[in-house]
């Protein structure tokens, strides 16, 4: 498992936290044999991003690429994509959830896996329950609270 993280400094001090997040995320989704990238962006960015990809022009809190399908397929089955956070929008999340911004880029992150691994929320109800499921079970086997996948969702 390869995971690439950049933006780490628009963290500050959480940084090093986020990144043990993050990893732990990996780990429990049992996503030991894949390559992922992670980008940590700022609200502006992910805008932008929100409205090329998703053709929205807001901003958002996570995007998730996944190298398997669109124009720009992979040709290395290891890779499964790229997520995209937006630390503003984890900080809000995390403030009107009652939690910290780690452990909010924590369920962020496992949002966009879950994504990257071919659930979408927004297909169905029956898909949006299952996913909230799935992320639950990542969350606790992280080590984090896994109400935290509900709160403000």
């Amino acid at each position: 498992m390869s995971i690439r993280v950049l933006g780490q400094r628009l963290l500050r001090a959480d940084a090093a936290a986020a990144l043990d997040v993050i990893r732990g995320v990996f780990r429990a989704a049992r996503f030991s044999r894949v390559d992922v990238g992670v980008t940590l962006v700022l609200d502006v960015e992910m805008r932008a991003l929100n409205r090329r990809w998703r053709k929205k022009d807001k901003t958002t809190d996570v995007l998730s690429f996944s190298s398997w399908e669109g124009e720009f397929v992979v040709g290395d089955d290891r890779f499964l994509g790229d997520l995209v956070i937006s630390v503003e929008a984890a900080a809000r999340q995390a403030r009107a959830c009652g939690h910290d911004v780690v452990t909010e880029v924590g369920v962020l992150t496992c949002h966009g896996l879950v994504h990257l691994a071919g659930l979408d929320h927004e297909c169905s109800a029956d898909e949006h329950e299952r996913q909230l499921m799935v992320e639950m079970g990542i969350l606790d086997a992280a080590g984090l609270d896994p109400r935290a996948a509900l709160a403000g969702r």
